[in-house]
């Protein structure tokens, strides 16, 4: 887990546990991500397009939903009963209108 994360996690969820919702798959900073959290006990479920990545998911202890940020029915029965969201996504037009959906979704439930 990145040190510069540590103390955000600390604060916000060491004492709850949460339905915690993570974009971007299990790269550089998801996987040690959702390591930290599973271990913390937390309920987590990783977002990812790639139905490859699954047994990898998984095998962190998180829930994999394999779909795409751009569909927004499958946004909503993901983020659905979620505590919070850790969205990374790539800076580019089209990012910005997936972080613009996921606002409202988020505001929606």
């Amino acid at each position: 887990m990145p040190r510069r994360l540590r103390p955000l996690l600390k604060e916000t969820i060491d004492k709850t546990v949460m339905k915690i919702t993570i974009t971007g798959s299990i790269g550089n900073i998801g996987k040690p991500l959702t390591q930290e959290l599973v271990q913390r006990g937390h309920q987590v479920t990783v977002i990812s397009s790639n139905s490859e990545k699954r047994p990898a998911i998984e095998a962190l202890g998180a829930s994999a939903a394999i779909g795409s940020l751009e569909d927004v029915d499958f946004l909503t029965s993901t983020l659905t009963g979620a505590d919070a969201l850790f969205a990374m996504v790539r800076l580019k037009s089209q990012s910005l209108i997936i972080m613009g959906i996921l606002e409202e979704l988020l505001a929606a439930i």
